[in-house]
């Protein structure tokens, strides 16, 4: 089954310490709030503008990337645009722009004790055919023209949900390679 997330249809929530904005992409049980640490895994995009604190989530694992800016300084390590960090929910990250101007990110938060997840980068070639393999993915087009994968229209920054689907096809009439960001989620 595939399910597509349109940009416009993501959900507005504030960071969980309040500091800023973040576009909730999908959240798992449905019906979890993010205040009370009742999920199982959630992924969102958030664009940070200014120096600030990340929220702390005990008990959970974070995979991030930069998809829009410079880049960003977490502590002291650099995260920058297409690459990946992961670490502890219960961390103190304090963040930094590399750049004068907005980052935008996308990032996973999941329960490492039930939940593994992968996030990685896809460079896709106009009319391909790709196995993802078993699990739930989240295919995110982070760069390249409107597409269509498995006949679902995507425009950057839109997202397919894949479940119990492992084949999909990418076409664009464009014939431009589209740039996609691919989460899987399993249960352990």
């Amino acid at each position: 089954m595939i399910t597509l997330l349109k940009k416009q249809g993501y959900f507005e929530t504030l960071w969980k310490n309040g500091g800023r904005k973040t576009q909730q992409i999908a959240i798992y049980p449905p019906e979890a709030e993010l205040a009370k640490n009742n999920f199982l895994w959630r992924i969102s995009s958030a664009t940070v503008s200014q120096e600030s604190p990340f929220s702390q989530f005990p008990g959970y694992e974070r995979l991030l990337t930069v998809w829009k800016g410079a880049g960003l300084l977490l502590n002291q390590t650099e995260l920058l645009p297409f690459k990946f960090l992961r670490f502890s929910g219960d961390s103190d990250i304090y963040c930094k722009l590399i750049g004068p101007d907005a980052v935008t990110d996308l990032g996973v938060i999941y329960n490492k004790d039930k939940i593994k997840a992968r996030l990685s980068t896809e460079t896709i070639l106009p009319d391909s055919t790709v196995d993802l393999g078993p699990g739930l993915h989240f295919l995110f087009l982070a760069e390249g023209g409107t597409c269509q994968v498995n006949n679902f229209p995507m425009e950057v920054g839109d997202t397919l949900k894949i479940e119990q689907t492992e084949l999909i096809h990418v076409f664009s009439s464009d014939h431009s390679k589209q740039h996609f960001f691919l989460i899987t989620l399993k249960d352990l």
